[in-house]
């Protein structure tokens, strides 16, 4: 016990350190290559894996910067699991294949002006502190069927805000080695969140409200019993104050695309 125990951490830390040194976009990276559903085994499994993503260099922004995705998964065959993507890690506590819930952490980087091309926007922006989110997650399966609620607030002194998103999709087998699955998804933020990335010095009605909806089509690939291929296209439109933002309207764009992919190895 002790070993898996050792394990663990030492591939979580070697995880945590390349997020730790990465950009603003490395990140946000989040759930966005996962499709929420649930991993089969007969016995704990670790995953690692590691990949590259295009982002936007901020939310809101027509300009794009490469990321680091690092991925790590321990499957225990009761169900339960501790999971790290990008730069969210998530501990389902529930056994059984149907149900999944339990803590979220996730650390979303600082935006700093200088790291920004567009000139407008640089000028415009004021620099927001790195944020640490903590919350929960709730996650149903039934066959190829998945939907997941996660709440989580800024415990870090960043943007101080709170974050509840919405999803749900399905997953086609296409075949033993191939699935192909399509996430709809939707974003609730509170009034600290919508002010620190969206207000301005010439504009500070940000407020509550569904700041995005997003459309995510991940594939995946088995290559053998132990390498794997991830992908994920994910399209998201801003709505409400944050697409009315200078930061969105004038120097950006409401319409986000985030591109990646990864390579998996399990053992």
């Amino acid at each position: 016990m002790k070993k898996v125990i050792k394990k663990v951490m030492a591939v979580t830390s070697v995880c945590l350190f390349g997020i730790a040194s990465g950009s603003f976009a490395a990140t946000t990276v989040g759930g966005e290559l996962d499709d929420g559903t649930m991993q089969v085994v007969k016995a704990t499994t670790y995953t690692v894996g590691l990949g590259v993503a295009a982002v936007p260099q901020y939310e809101g922004s027509k300009d794009s910067k490469g990321a680091p995705v690092p991925f790590f998964r321990a499957q225990m065959a009761s169900g339960q699991y501790l999971q790290l993507m990008g730069a969210t890690l998530t501990a389902n506590l529930v056994e059984g294949k149907t149900w999944q819930a339990g803590p979220l952490l996730r650390y979303r980087g600082e935006r700093n002006p200088d790291d920004i091309d567009n000139d407008y926007v640089k000028h415009f922006t004021t620099k927001v502190d790195a944020a640490v989110e903590l919350g929960a997650f709730v996650g149903f399966q039934e066959n190829q069927w998945n939907a997941r609620f996660e709440m989580a607030q800024d415990v870090g002194g960043g943007h101080e805000g709170l974050l509840a998103t919405l999803s749900g999709g399905y997953t086609f087998l296409l075949s033993r080695e191939v699935s192909l699955a399509l996430n709809l998804s939707t974003t609730y933020a509170s009034d600290n969140y919508m002010e620190a990335y969206f207000n301005t010095p010439t504009y500070n009605k940000a407020g509550a409200g569904i700041k995005d909806v997003s459309l995510a089509v991940i594939g995946r690939y088995r290559i053998d019993n132990n390498w794997g291929l991830m992908g994920a296209v994910r399209l998201t439109e801003l709505t409400g104050d944050a697409a009315d933002s200078p930061v969105v309207k004038n120097g950006g764009s409401s319409s986000q695309m985030l591109i990646g992919a990864l390579v998996t190895y399990a053992f």
